[in-house]
């Protein structure tokens, strides 16, 4: 590893710890950041001599790796006595779990997140406690608590410090994720070519809303209130890191205020991000286009976002290269298009709201298998929608999801949920006909135009 000194466009001087690795795809010695130390102005005020301190951060690292590379002995003492009237049952393969809990650089986090707190309680032990337990048997906090006689490792500490712990852990959620991201990127395993970022979301078993826990539109179709999660992952599908949204915060809706949060903690200078359709809006658009960046977005062949135009290019046999993957049929093709967004005042370099045209490339594909999948899929939700016409009373907006769609003159009471009675229900044939037409078709626009269509 080294020191690398690059040169931003606003003038300052941004120093990093990089490191030469193999790519195997295209046979050549490429570098990636393993450490983005800031900027050499800023440096200079807190050391006397920022480049030749980089340098000794370069070493270190260099030191951390190959330190990560050797292998974790574990002690076993044959004469020690067992209690015979002691639950003597012991996991020993969280032995490897521990390993990378150790290489990752949590300990130290934690251990200096909490100097001079005056807890009682070892924060260290307890998240030890709590991340071996959800790999080995995922379960309640307490539960975890009381399984903690079958780890060779100490756990002094009470139920109750179990749930003052997570306070202390989410307050030092940065320093852990940051001191996990150094220890991947030591490690050499980081690769930030490409990001990929997605959202999910989880429920809460209670009626009340917070500033966090609001109501919105659940995975699960539930009506309680939910808190949304966005995660980033490196090329390799290793995470980055993660963010919180209020359950009322729409998925497009994040995807922004996290890729400004890596540019900036990484040093990066674009970001090409990879999602799925959920985060595929005019305003992530729009932002990449304004801060340079780059996308790959899925897009629906049946929803608004692919106009007319569109979905009879994707449906049309005209241009699509066919072949068989597996078995099954496969076919593709690609188009030069643009999309037109709206930036906002805030995005411009005028100061003014403006609408731009973004050069994209269009990539549709058909799938044999896709096709097949979409029918049995969807012959599921016709048999629900028959049997809703039939008997609407024992169906409400939330158990009628996937079925609803192919069900003619259906309403739903805002306030309970339940299928408006008097109306005359029966299946749509006509939206049938229409899903079947892009059965096993799917949709990829990206700005990176440039790209071969099978990347």
């Amino acid at each position: 590893m080294h020191l690398k000194q690059t040169r931003q466009k606003s003038g300052k001087t941004n120093l990093s710890v990089v490191e030469s690795w193999w790519d195997p795809k295209t046979k050549r010695s490429r570098q990636r950041t393993v450490e983005n130390l800031g900027y050499l102005e800023d440096l200079a005020a807190e050391h006397a001599d920022p480049i030749a301190w980089g340098k000794e951060r370069a070493a270190e690292l260099t030191e951390a790796k190959r330190a990560s590379e050797q292998a974790a002995p574990i002690e076993v003492h044959p004469a020690q006595k067992i209690d015979k009237r002691a639950d003597n049952r012991k996991n020993i393969g969280c032995a490897v779990a521990l390993s990378q809990y150790a290489a990752l650089g949590i300990e130290r986090a934690l251990r200096n997140h909490m100097r001079g707190s005056g807890a009682e309680y070892d924060l260290n032990a307890v998240c030890r406690l709590l991340v071996c337990e959800r790999i080995v048997e995922p379960g309640s906090k307490l539960a975890a608590w009381s399984n903690k006689g079958r780890y060779f490792f100490r756990t002094g500490f009470t139920d109750d410090d179990v749930y003052r712990a997570l306070d202390e852990l989410a307050a030092a959620k940065g320093a852990v994720a940051s001191a996990m991201n150094r220890s991947v990127a030591a490690a050499g395993v980081r690769d930030m070519s490409c990001v990929c970022y997605d959202v999910t979301n989880y429920y809460f078993e209670a009626d009340g809303e917070d500033e966090l826990r609001r109501k919105g539109v659940s995975k699960e179709h539930r009506p309680g209130p939910i808190v949304q999660m966005g995660l980033l992952q490196d090329a390799d599908g290793i995470p980055i890191a993660y963010r919180k949204f209020p359950g009322n915060a729409a998925d497009c809706t994040t995807m922004i205020p996290v890729l400004a949060d890596l540019k900036r903690d990484h040093g990066l200078e674009r970001v090409v991000a990879v999602a799925d359709k959920g985060l595929n809006c005019s305003d992530n658009i729009a932002a990449a286009a304004a801060s340079g960046d780059g996308f790959v977005f899925s897009q629906s062949v049946r929803g608004t976002k692919s106009d007319r135009g569109l979905k009879a290019w994707v449906t049309s046999e005209e241009g699509y290269a066919c072949r068989t993957e597996g078995g099954a049929r496969f076919k593709s093709k690609s188009k030069q298009g643009y999309e037109t967004v709206h930036l906002k005042a805030s995005d411009t370099a005028s100061g003014k709201a403006q609408d731009v045209r973004v050069d994209v490339k269009y990539v549709a594909f058909w799938s044999e298998k896709y096709e097949r999948r979409a029918r049995r899929e969807r012959e599921k939700a016709i048999e629900k929608a028959k049997r809703l016409v039939a008997d609407p009373g024992s169906y409400t907006k939330a158990t009628s999801h996937g079925a609803a769609q192919y069900v003619k003159n259906l309403a739903f009471d805002g306030d309970t949920g339940e299928v408006v009675a008097g109306r005359k229900l029966e299946l749509d044939l006509e939206a049938i006909a229409e899903a079947e037409r892009y059965d096993g078709y799917y949709l990829i626009v990206t700005s990176e135009t440039g790209w071969d269509d099978g990347r």
